[in-house]
C-alpha cells in the first residue's frame, strides 16, 4: 500500500540535514573557540591581574576584607598610595618603605584603567621603556581594554622620547624609583596601576603586583593551549563529521536493508512480503513499488496454483468423458467378436457402437477447439458485418430444430443496421452452444427468446428461456471448462460448450455474462459486442 503521508524529497532532506550539520559544526566550533579563548585569557592572567580593577575599588573604598582570597593567591598583592606618594594601606606581601614622589603618582594617575610598563632592547643597543595606559571597555564577549595613551623613555637617562599623553610631554624625566616600581625590580613582580578615589573623596593610586615567576608559568600554559588550538578544532570537526556520516549511513542503510531482506524472501518463494517504511519520497516510492510487485507476484502465484488445479481437474474430466464411450465401444465390439451377441441383435449393437463413436468424435473435436483457442496463434477472421442480419439468419436456420424438439423460438430484432467486426462462423457456434443447451437440458415446450438493442458504442444481444433454470453450482461456474448441469457430471455433453462460447465472444472483442433470473425467464445470457 502506498503511504498517504506526503514525504519530503531526498534532495531537500539532504539539504536540510546538511544545513543542520553545518549549523551544529558552527555552534560547536564557536563554543569550543570561545572556551579556548577563555582558557587562554585565564592562562595568561593571574587572578590578581584579571580582577585588578575590582581589587583597586575595594581597597580605595576601605573594604579590604571583602576582597576574595582567591584573587590574591600566592605572592600577589596590592598597595594603596596617596597623591603625595605615601603608602596608605596594602595587603600582605606588598613592598615595604616604598616612597614615590608626587610627580610619580601623577603619572600613575593618568587615565582610569590598567597601566603597563615594559623595557626592550633596540637595534642600536639602547634600551627603551614603553608606558601604556589601558582603558577598560565592556563588550559582548566580556571585558576588554583599549589604549588610551602611551609614552616612550630612554632607560639610560629616564627621559621621555615620545608621548601621546597630554599630561606627559617629550623631554620630561621619569624617576628611577617609578621605573623600578613599574618593572618590578624592587618587588620581583609585574605591576599594574589604577587611579581611584577613596571614601573620603581623596584621589589615590592602587598598585597591583603579580609575581613574575607565576606569570611566566601561566604564559607557558597559555602557549600550550594556543599550540593545541588548531588541533582541538580539527579534532572536534572530524568527530562531528564522523557522527554525521554514521547517522547518515544508518539513515540510508535502513530502507536498503529492508528491501534486500524482502527481496531475499521473495527469491526464496515467500511472495507477498510487504515493507512498512516512512522517509524520503524516493525510498518510499521504491518500497511502495516493491509492495505492488510483491502483491502482484502473490496474486500470480495464486492464479498459477489455481490454474494447476484446474489443469489437473481438466485432465481428470477429459479422461472420464473419453473413458465412457470407449468402454462401451470396446465392450460391444468384443461381445460381437466372441459371438456373445445373437446375430439378430448385432445390428442394434453396431448402431450403439456407431453412436458412441460419433459422441467420442464430438468430444475430441470440442477438446481440439478448446485447446486451439488457448493458443497464442489463434485469431478470429473478423470482418465488418451487420449484427442484426447475422443473428436473424442464425435464428431462421434454428426454427425447424426448435419445432422438432417441441420448443418455441421468438426474436425481437431492430430493423436498423448494427455494424460490428465479427467472425460470423464462430459467432454462430457461440449462439448455437447457448440455444442447444436450452433445448437439450429442458423438457419440450419451453420458450426461447432473443432480443437485440444498441447502447452507446456497443450492441447487447440477450438469449433467454423459461425452462427449469440452472443450479447454484452451474450458475457460479457456468463459463469454466467441463461444467455441466451439476457437479456429478452425469449430464449430457462435455461441459466445454459455454467455455468455448466465452472464448469466442472475448476473441471478437466482446463479453458475455449470465444475468439474474427475471420471471418468466429462468436462464438469461447477455452478449456485449463493440459497434462501429
Amino acid at each position: 500500500m502506498k503511504s498517504k503521508k506526503k514525504n519530503i524529497s531526498m534532495f531537500w532532506m539532504l539539504v536540510f540535514q546538511y544545513a543542520c550539520f553545518a549549523g551544529i559544526v558552527l555552534l560547536a566550533l564557536g563554543g569550543i573557540g570561545r572556551l579556548l579563548n577563555q582558557l587562554i585569557t585565564y592562562s595568561y592572567s593571574d587572578p590578581a591581574f584579571i580582577h585588578g580593577e575590582e581589587i583597586a575599588q575595594y581597597a580605595a573604598a576601605g573594604k579590604e576584607s571583602s576582597i576574595p582570597k582567591s584573587w590574591l593567591k600566592g605572592n600577589s598583592w596590592y598597595l594603596l598610595i596617596g597623591t603625595d606618594g605615601t603608602p596608605i594601606s596594602g595587603s600582605a606581601g606588598s613592598p615595604e618603605n616604598l616612597v614615590l614622589s608626587a610627580e610619580d603618582v601623577s603619572i600613575l594617575s593618568i587615565g582610569n584603567g590598567y597601566k603597563g610598563y615594559t623595557e626592550y632592547q633596540q637595534e642600536d643597543g639602547t634600551k627603551t621603556g614603553e608606558y601604556i595606559c589601558y582603558r577598560p571597555e565592556s563588550t559582548a564577549d566580556g571585558n576588554a581594554f583599549s589604549i588610551e595613551g602611551m609614552f616612550l623613555t630612554d632607560v639610560s637617562t629616564g627621559t621621555v622620547t615620545y608621548s601621546t599623553l597630554k599630561e606627559v610631554s617629550a623631554g620630561e624625566r621619569i624617576s628611577d624609583t617609578l621605573r623600578m616600581v613599574l618593572i618590578g625590580e624592587s618587588s620581583g613582580s609585574m605591576i599594574s596601576a589604577y587611579s581611584e578615589t577613596m571614601k573620603d573623596g581623596a584621589d589615590c593610586v592602587v598598585l597591583i603586583g603579580v609575581p613574575k615567576v607565576s606569570m611566566a608559568g601561566e604564559n607557558t600554559k597559555a602557549d600550550l593551549v594556543i599550540q593545541m588550538y588548531d588541533v582541538i578544532l580539527v579534532a572536534a570537526f572530524v568527530l562531528i563529521l564522523l557522527l554525521f556520516v554514521l547517522w547518515l549511513s544508518r539513515w540510508f542503510r535502513k530502507p536498503i536493508t529492508m528491501l534486500s531482506k524482502a527481496m531475499t524472501e521473495v527469491a526464496e518463494g515467500n511472495v507477498g512480503e510487504q515493507i512498512t517504511y516512512h522517509g524520503p519520497a524516493e525510498f518510499t516510492e521504491m518500497c511502495d513499488s516493491f509492495n505492488t510487485m510483491s502483491s502482484r507476484l502473490e496474486k500470480t502465484e495464486q492464479e498459477r496454483r489455481q490454474a494447476e488445479q484446474e489443469k489437473q481437474k481438466m485432465l481428470a474430466d477429459i479422461s472420464h468423458d473419453l473413458k465412457t464411450p470407449i468402454t462401451v465401444i470396446e465392450g460391444y465390439a468384443r461381445a460381437i467378436r466372441d459371438g456373445v451377441i445373437p446375430e439378430s441383435q448385432q445390428e442394434q449393437y453396431l448402431s450403439l457402437i456407431e453412436e458412441k463413436s460419433e459422441q467420442l468424435t464430438g468430444l475430441i473435436n470440442e477438446f481440439h477447439t478448446f485447446s486451439k483457442m488457448d493458443h497464442p496463434a489463434y485469431h478470429p477472421d473478423l470482418q465488418k458485418t451487420d449484427l442484426c442480419e447475422t443473428v436473424r439468419q442464425y435464428l431462421a436456420g434454428k426454427y425447424p430444430e426448435c419445432e422438432l424438439a417441441g420448443d418455441t423460438l421468438e426474436a425481437d430484432l431492430p430493423e436498423e443496421e448494427i455494424p460490428c467486426m465479427l467472425d460470423t462462423v464462430q459467432l454462430h457456434r457461440a449462439l448455437d452452444n447457448i440455444v442447444n443447451n436450452s433445448i437439450r437440458h429442458n423438457k419440450p415446450g419451453i420458450l426461447i427468446h432473443a432480443s437485440l438493442h444498441r447502447e452507446e458504442n456497443e450492441a447487447v444481444l440477450i438469449l433467454e428461456d423459461n425452462g427449469s433454470g440452472l443450479s447454484d453450482y452451474a450458475r457460479e461456474h457456468i463459463f469454466e471448462p467441463f461444467v455441466t448441469g451439476n457437479d456429478a457430471r452425469n449430464s449430457k455433453g462435455s461441459g466445454l460448450g459455454m467455455a468455448i462460447t466465452k472464448k469466442i465472444i472475448e476473441a471478437e472483442g466482446g463479453t458475455i455474462e449470465l444475468l439474474p433470473a427475471d420471471d418468466p425467464w429462468k436462464t438469461r445470457f447477455a452478449i456485449h459486442l463493440r459497434t462501429l
